[in-house]
């Protein structure tokens, strides 16, 4: 298995997976641009994971309440530590810049500033 790697938008930098914080802004090692995962990338953790857990608790003959419990639970884990697995193996999360993006960007709104 050939592990993927998030790629920082600005200066192609391959970001390493420990610099990656859920719902926090980071740096880029390279370039030293304000990085963040995308929304969307959660967005898709969390419903693969509900889908595939609620698939196993299924097939494992789990129904009613217990099902729901189960899910949940399952859900609980998948999300939370298979979705560094998920990244790695099917497809690294992008990135997005926060603010400005380029030094011009950043002049403009320094002398915009009071």
């Amino acid at each position: 298995m050939n592990p993927k790697y998030p790629i920082c938008p600005v200066c192609s930098k391959r970001v390493d997976w420990m610099q990656l914080k859920s719902g926090a802004t980071f740096f880029c090692s390279g370039c030293g641009e304000e990085l963040r995962l995308s929304q969307a990338y959660y967005s898709i953790v969390f419903v693969v994971s509900l889908l595939f857990s609620a698939l196993i608790v299924y097939l494992l003959g789990a129904r009613g309440v217990l099902f729901l419990i189960a899910t949940l639970v399952s859900f609980y884990l998948l999300a939370g530590y298979g979705s560094f697995l998920w990244g790695v193996i099917l497809l690294p999360p992008k990135l997005h810049v926060v603010g400005p993006t380029s030094i011009l960007d950043r002049r403009e709104n320094h002398h915009s500033l009071p």
